[in-house]
């Protein structure tokens, strides 16, 4: 139980932290390149020491925050770019 609640609040965080970078519309040289390299499932599956992507998809079903998350991102930075070019 400690163990999935750990897994559940780390990749919503890393999800948090990538989705704050790439729709960061300041930061337009470096985004792409933290976009690349930046995976919060895969961190998370080294953090657990998972040998297979796939026994860290279970932590996916737990978060359903994610969208809401990837949303509310994406409606900030289109805002954020919206204003800039009025």
């Amino acid at each position: 139980m400690l163990r999935h609640t750990f897994a559940v609040n780390m990749l919503s965080m890393l999800i948090r932290e990538q989705v704050g970078r790439i729709f960061n519309p300041t930061d337009a040289h470096g985004a792409a390149y933290r976009q690349m390299l930046g995976d919060p499932l895969r961190h998370l599956q080294h953090l657990l020491g998972h040998a297979n992507i796939a026994s860290t998809y279970i932590y996916l079903d737990s978060l359903a925050e994610a969208q809401e998350l990837v949303d509310a991102a994406a409606d900030r930075w289109t805002d954020e770019l919206m204003a800039e070019d009025r």
